[in-house]
């Protein structure tokens, strides 16, 4: 079905205030309990995984590098703290992530029994989510044998391994038995395992999810961070629904929302702010709702702004409606200053370096992991920034919330970015 395009009424305007303050807390955020565990695989030569099934725990050399090793337990302490920050800032205080990593030693992880290729046959997708799903029971029972671990403590698990995960295209794949990133939920776990959790604590504990993720996203020469395969994780267990297309797995909404490419921004170090939809679904904000306006001027404040203006509400009928947000992504454009950089040197470079050298003032990596734990604005990854109009369809999401496939329909998605050119492009192959 071709989907009707709709305009904003010519007498409706929005003065745009570029704000980046945080709220004073005003009342006790929600606590997300994260369990963190290392696990590492038999010791191998396989040439279709990446790596020897054990942590890179070298010392790199060269700092400027995205996520660099070794990836110890600092190195995943740090990522986590990024994802603290991240969630704390896009709530405005509302949200806190606490996480613990385990094994506490510096150096240690929970050996499985099985080497990396026994996780993903990379025959079908049902065999390779089976191997998932047993990857998390394993990981689980092998750190359940730890007695420093009380799982009644948290609410989440992620299961960090070794290795590089199979999450990005990079042409021709000479390693595809590497491990799928994924959120498991309880019907995948029921599906491929045969029961609905996975038993810890003699029993006490069944554990109904969790979240797989590896040591690092670079591989073959392209350094990605991991900050942003973290952060949309995590957004999948507290709910949020993907908003790219799950049966092409191409774009929905572009780099404008992290739950679809924007997860990526920034080579992974700067996922983005989520889209508007997704702040008001997790009840982080409070929409304006305009009716009737003529001649007015609205100002409509940036996302992370402490003016609760940020987000308004313009009905189309009874099922549809447009949400009006201000995204700022800065004075400065990172894409054009690495664009500049790279003109100026023998190798094009890094993500990292640009903000090294042009966003020091908003940006805090680890001294001692070289990890990003802090970025003032997220959204400074985004290719510009200005008012951003989604068109929402409730019919389209309540129809396909279950299966999670509310961007499923190209021609008519649930949450759906108007194109200042009047054409649909995000997603579409030419």
């Amino acid at each position: 079905m071709k989907m009707q395009t709709f305009f904003l009424p010519a007498f409706l305007l929005f003065f745009v205030l570029n704000l980046s303050d945080l709220p004073a807390q005003t009342q006790s955020p929600d606590t997300l309990r994260i369990l963190a565990i290392r696990v590492e695989f038999q010791k191998d030569e396989d040439p279709t995984t990446t790596g020897d099934g054990t942590f890179d725990l070298s010392v790199a050399e060269d700092r400027s590098l995205i996520d660099p090793p070794p990836h110890n337990r600092s190195y995943f302490q740090d990522h986590l703290l990024f994802a603290r920050n991240y969630f704390w800032r896009i709530s405005h205080g509302q949200f806190v992530v606490q996480a613990e990593v385990f094994p506490r030693e510096q150096n240690a992880a929970y050996q499985l029994d099985q080497p990396m290729a026994y996780y993903n046959p990379n025959t079908s997708p049902e065999d390779i989510n089976r191997g998932l799903a047993n990857l998390l029971r394993d990981a689980l029972q092998k750190a359940d044998a730890d007695p420093a671990i009380d799982f009644r403590r948290y609410q989440s698990v992620i299961v960090f391994h070794a290795g590089v995960g199979k999450d990005i295209d990079v042409g021709f794949d000479d390693t595809p038995r590497d491990i799928p990133s994924l959120f498991l939920t309880e019907k995948f776990l029921q599906e491929y395992l045969g029961q609905p959790g996975i038993p810890v604590q003699d029993g006490q504990v069944v554990i109904n999810s969790g979240i797989i993720l590896p040591e690092t996203e670079s591989q073959a020469g392209l350094e990605i961070g991991l900050n942003g395969m973290i952060v949309s994780n995590i957004g999948s267990q507290l709910g949020w629904l993907d908003l790219f297309n799950p049966e092409t797995r191409r774009s929905a909404i572009g780099r404008f929302g992290l739950m679809d490419a924007g997860l990526f921004n920034g080579d992974g170090l700067l996922p983005a702010i989520p889209c508007a939809w997704t702040r008001v679904e997790a009840g982080w904000e409070e929409p304006l709702l305009i009716t009737y306006s003529p001649g007015d001027l609205l100002t409509i404040h940036a996302s992370l702004s402490a003016d609760t203006r940020r987000v308004y509400k313009i009905p189309i009928n009874e099922k549809e409606y447009f949400l009006v947000e201000n995204r700022f992504a800065g004075k400065k454009n990172l894409d054009s200053l690495r664009y500049e950089m790279g003109l100026n040197q023998e190798t094009y470079p890094s993500v990292k370096q640009v903000l090294l050298a042009h966003f020091s003032d908003q940006v805090t990596f680890s001294d001692s992991t070289g990890v990003l734990i802090d970025v003032a604005n997220p959204d400074i990854g985004l290719p510009g920034g200005g008012c951003l109009i989604w068109h929402i369809d409730e019919r389209v999401i309540e129809a396909n919330r279950e299966a999670n496939r509310v961007n499923a329909d190209d021609q008519h998605r649930g949450v759906d970015l108007e194109e200042a050119d009047g054409s649909q492009d995000i997603g579409q192959v030419f």
